[in-house]
């Protein structure tokens, strides 16, 4: 889960789309942007489907669309700005899940200009391959959000003391700055499944879970499971939030074209 934004282009206002094979005045403008009316039939509404994917050059009229940020990414986000002080970005605060207009977009940007200024003020923490330094888990010092869930039984989270685990009853499994991960392919009631086994490097403490740390290579079917990872703090930088050069896109194309923002 997660949150999507777009902004609509201008070309059926401009007469640039091509002409739908239905009467166009079935064609509404909506909260959610160009829509077909309720009233109309199945048949009508599929050819409605099929001719706004195709009827410009941007599909769906979509002149800009993409992913702002996972629930993780927003919790990050959110967290940033509170410690920066949330009465300095109203804006970034309140505007989602609500379409944002090409005045807000405006405003929106300059509080964007504002953050990204001032974000190196902060440090994170960062879960990351003892080799290669890749990052797989990022939080903020002092937070206790989980990133992973397995089911309601235990919750992976990080923070300055570390990668932890927690059970249902907020019990401790398993805390570590530096450790192994040792991947083991199991059978259960003659299903395969995973198993990861933690090892802290200073104690020797061992715990066995069910979710290990990987990533997936673009071309390569195999997922990648890090040997060895380990927990470091540093300043933060505007790269660490991806998310602010995505809404930065979304307000430029709001201010471009005059459409507000909708987040899906």
């Amino acid at each position: 889960m997660g949150l999507d934004a777009y902004v609509e282009c201008n070309c059926l206002k401009e007469g640039k789309a091509k002409p739908p094979p239905f009467d166009i005045s079935l064609v509404e403008w909506t909260d959610e942007g160009i829509d077909v009316s309720p009233t109309v039939d199945d048949e009508t509404y599929y050819l409605f489907v099929n001719w706004r994917k195709h009827a410009c050059e941007h599909e769906n009229f979509k002149y800009y669309h993409n992913r702002v940020a996972n629930i993780a990414g927003s919790n990050f986000l959110f967290g940033v700005m509170q410690r920066l002080g949330r009465e300095d970005y109203p804006l970034l605060n309140s505007i989602w899940n609500k379409p944002v207009d090409a005045v807000q977009a405006g405003k929106a940007l300059e509080e964007l200009n504002t953050l990204e200024s001032k974000i190196n003020v902060l440090q994170g923490v960062f879960l990351v391959e003892s080799q290669s330094q890749k990052e797989y888990v990022k939080a903020l010092p002092g937070d206790d959000n989980w990133f992973y869930a397995a089911g309601s039984e235990y919750t992976y989270r990080l923070n300055e003391r570390g990668f932890y685990i927690l059970d249902r009853n907020s019990r401790e499994l398993f805390r570590s700055m530096a450790f192994s991960q040792e991947v083991i392919d199991s059978q259960e009631e003659g299903r395969a499944h995973l198993l990861v086994r933690f090892q802290d490097y200073v104690t020797g403490y061992i715990h066995e879970a069910s979710h290990p740390f990987s990533t997936k290579t673009w071309g390569v079917d195999l997922l990648y499971y890090p040997t060895s990872l380990q927990v470091g703090i540093r300043e933060l930088m505007s790269s660490d939030l991806p998310s602010v050069e995505v809404l930065r896109e979304l307000f430029e194309a709001s201010l471009t074209t005059g459409n507000p923002i909708i987040w899906t």
